[in-house]
């Protein structure tokens, strides 16, 4: 009779040979049944010898656990040699080890991360012990298919002891939601896909009146993958994992703050596309999710993500939105070129736009939003910054050095750029302190973005747009290249304690440049600036009050440099206008106006005069030349 382990169960507490041994089959005969005549001599005999050497690997086994624990640093020999039922199953003790390595790190404060580290440590160690005796018994020429069967079957109920171990601890960190959803899916180049999902919920069963908990996990590839492709996806499971680590535990306690308490513990950072291989991959789509009960429910919150790259059209899209209750709390989104190189002085500019918005609601704002705002705009500067640096190296990998469409483009904004900063015959243009836009190209890559966070009439509110364009032109004889930069931003906030100011701001600059064989000929430039500031309080007894202060102004210059003939024309022009009302109800009570406005233009003609008014040929070459410049910046 040949009999494996797969059909025998042994009693641990009897450590005699002569075992309880049940078989399992059509019907269960004991061994020691006072009937012993109801199993044959020889198969007693083989029972007995199949146990035996079943106790013989377990205690191999055992002391294999023991050594690989003793050389952890989460246990001493101490503790192994207290051990409680150490005669017990290998499994056993192997999961007694797993659970004393585990409470001392609770009883230190570990973390989720760290916990799992733990549990990934003695994982280790248990399959070098497993290993191990595998290897001893082989070399002893001991390992028969008994043994293996053993082995093996030993080794499957500690992975489940280590699962559901595993879900525990997953469960008590994240107890405060009932269910959980995270989906990644990441398309490469080739066009395969690469999707994960994993969900969690919990129920409640009456008759038993226990707490179901279900844990689904699924992983699929559609399409092979080659070896670059596999590293490339590593580095974003890497660093979504800890997203998604930072996203759960934000929903306990803190009314679901995906962006945390501004402090730094939970806050939900972009870094997903740190490093983002785009010579590998297209994409990545993400949305991790917090609910209960049914989805739209009041305490649903959903996190949506994507990040989606168009080689062949050298484009970029990035985009999050941040749900709780099926009201958008955040949201942002960025179109972008794929060309562009990292000009951190531009960047700044930008950034800078970002940084007032924040500024500005802030002021005497004791919301919520002092905590989500602040840690939600770095996230979107993150996005931004991190959209320009894959630009930057996309355009390194694939050879572009062009921000707009062509490389006479590019040229011609170096140039200007040059002429700008070295040339002391040119005359920068007035900026007052509030604009934030300077003078020049700038070589990052173009883009159209925007960034909400609450609603319009919501104090705390902000909705900022920030683009970048840019176009190139060429002819037979002119280079040409026009920029243009811009931002509006509406930001609503707490006022006087019983009001709110709304501030509408915008600001454009737009530059263009023509240039040929090498030199700069014409270079026209426009700054424009807008603010609404519009404040409203209640004094008390039906007595209320309204401000509302604009500015607008708008810079000019026309810059010419034919035949060493340099003309320069600056035009400056800002209105200010403030008007105060104060209402009983609706009637108005009084109301005062006062504006002021200030406006000023210089012509710079920097030449020899002679040259023009005595030299003929010179006059020929400089007034064709001339006018078809000025066609030309028409046209670009």
């Amino acid at each position: 009779m040949n009999t494996s382990f797969d059909t025998l169960t042994f009693n641990p507490a009897i450590t005699a040979p002569e075992r309880q041994i049940s078989l399992v089959s059509a019907g269960e005969v004991s061994v020691n049944s006072p009937e012993k005549s109801a199993l044959p001599v020889q198969t007693r005999e083989n029972l007995t010898r199949v146990v035996e050497e079943h106790i013989a690997v377990n205690k191999l086994l055992k002391q294999q656990l023991q050594q690989e624990f003793s050389n952890s640093i989460r246990i001493t020999k101490d503790q192994i040699k207290a051990v409680p039922g150490y005669d017990a199953k290998a499994e056993e003790l192997a999961v007694h080890f797993i659970t004393r390595n585990v409470q001392h790190g609770l009883q230190r404060g570990k973390n989720a991360d760290e916990l799992t580290g733990i549990i990934n440590q003695a994982s280790e160690n248990i399959r070098s012990a497993y290993s191990n005796t595998s290897g001893i018994l082989e070399a002893l020429g001991k390992l028969g298919p008994e043994q293996k069967s053993f082995i093996s079957k030993s080794e499957y109920r500690v992975e489940r002891a280590l699962t559901g171990f595993a879900e525990a601890i997953y469960r008590d960190e994240r107890g405060e939601s009932d269910r959980q959803l995270f989906e990644l899916s990441v398309k490469t180049r080739e066009g395969d896909v690469v999707t994960i999902e994993f969900s969690s919920s919990q129920g409640y069963e009456q008759a038993s009146g226990n707490t179901l908990d279900s844990f689904e996990l699924s992983y699929e590839a559609d399409g092979e993958l080659s070896e670059q492709e596999h590293q490339a996806l590593q580095g974003v499971f890497a660093r979504v994992g800890q997203l998604a680590d930072d996203y759960f535990p934000a929903g306990g306690g803190d009314g679901y703050n995906v962006f945390g308490n501004g402090a730094g513990d939970h806050d939900f950072t972009l870094d997903v596309l740190n490093n983002f291989d785009t010579g590998q991959l297209a994409g990545v789509d993400l949305s991790i999710g917090l609910w209960e009960g049914n989805e739209g429910d009041f305490r649903t919150e959903r996190l949506d993500y994507n990040y989606a790259f168009d080689a062949k059209n050298q484009q970029q899209s990035l985009k999050l939105d941040w749900l709780t209750a099926g009201a958008r709390e955040v949201s942002f989104a960025i179109d972008s070129s794929a060309i562009g190189h990292l000009d951190e002085t531009q960047l700044a500019q930008y950034l800078a736009v970002i940084d007032n918005s924040y500024q500005e609601v802030s002021k005497n704002q004791s919301s919520r939003f002092n905590t989500i705002t602040p840690t939600a705009l770095a996230s979107y500067k993150t996005a931004l910054s991190s959209i320009f640096s894959l630009a930057d190296q996309h355009s390194g990998q694939m050879g572009f050095s062009e921000p707009g469409s062509g490389n006479n483009g590019r040229l011609a904004a170096d140039l200007t750029n040059e002429m700008l900063k070295t040339d002391s015959r040119y005359q920068a243009m007035a900026n007052d302190e509030e604009e934030l836009f300077k003078e020049g190209f700038s070589s990052l890559a173009d883009f159209d973005s925007t960034f909400v966070i609450g609603e319009e009439n919501q104090k705390g509110h902000i909705n900022l747009t920030l683009k970048q364009e840019t176009t190139s032109s060429q002819s037979r004889d002119y280079s040409g290249v026009e920029q243009t930069k811009a931002y509006d931003v509406t930001t609503l906030r707490g006022y006087a304690e019983t009001g709110s100011k709304t501030v509408d701001t915008s600001e454009q600059y737009n530059i263009k440049a023509a240039t040929k064989g090498g030199s700069v000929l014409a270079v026209d430039q426009e700054h424009k600036f807008d603010s609404k500031e519009q404040k409203g309080a209640s004094v008390g007894g039906g007595i209320s009050t309204a401000t509302e202060i604009v500015t607008q102004s708008i810079d000019t210059s026309s810059l010419r440099l034919i035949e060493d003939i340099w003309t320069q024309d600056i035009s400056h022009n800002k209105e200010t206008t403030s008007q105060s009302t104060t209402f009983y109800g609706k009637e108005v009570k009084y109301q005062s106006r006062k504006s002021s406005q200030e406006a000023s233009q210089t012509s710079t003609l920097i030449a020899d005069i002679d040259k023009l008014k005595d030299n003929k040929l010179m006059r020929e070459k400089y007034a064709p030349e001339l006018l078809k410049v000025n066609q030309f910046m028409l046209d670009v």
